[in-house]
């Protein structure tokens, strides 16, 4: 159940599912519930890549949207390396500005879903 400003926190298993299905409704829902969203724990596993995609996928960048699109999306909603229109990818990565502010995001919201073994390691 979620708190009262809408946030879920959940254990895994220390084997870290690919990803979770969150399922939720206004108050007094019943199941099925009217909305459902699959999310990527980050659990310090897989490429730099898949790290990012999971966060932009996490925040309504689809997993399934090409690369390219989903950082043009984020660039201009976010306001960052989008002048004078967004700027997309670096070869077949953020560029350093797009990716500090969605690392930013992650940082201010404490979305991390690191095994106690790797929380604190460099």
């Amino acid at each position: 159940m979620a708190d009262g400003e809408g946030w879920l926190e959940l254990a895994l298993s220390p084997a870290c599912p690919a990803s979770v299905t969150v399922q939720w409704g206004p108050a007094g829902s019943t199941v099925p519930y009217p909305f459902r969203r699959d999310v990527i724990p980050e659990c310090d596993k897989g490429s730099a890549e898949h790290v990012t995609r999971a966060r932009l996928h996490n925040i309504g960048y689809e997993r399934s949207w090409p690369f390219e699109l989903a950082a043009k999306c984020f660039q201009d909603d976010y306001g960052v390396d989008c002048e004078p229109e967004p700027r997309g990818l670096d070869g077949s990565q953020l560029p350093a500005a797009t990716q500090q502010r969605l690392d930013a995001i992650y940082v201010s919201l404490d979305c991390d879903a690191s095994t106690s073994e790797t929380i604190g390691e460099s």
